[in-house]
């Protein structure tokens, strides 16, 4: 409950995206690193990388 109070907190002092990116990355934190947590690790980033490269285009072809 408190992770959503900071995260609101964050958003008036930071950019959308770097709050977007540390609330994906934040469950994460914390846990002990085994096969399941390194897979949704690289599905996170590998998501990340597809809106942070990709998002020009879809909106280049919007307008």
């Amino acid at each position: 409950m408190g992770t959503c109070f900071l995260n609101a907190w964050a958003l008036e002092r930071a950019h959308s995206s770097m709050v977007a990116t540390y609330a994906c990355v934040q469950p994460l934190l914390g846990e002990a690193p085994g096969v399941a947590t390194l897979l949704a690790g690289v599905a996170i980033f590998v998501g990340i990388a597809l809106v942070v490269l990709g998002g020009g285009r879809a909106a280049a072809s919007r307008g």
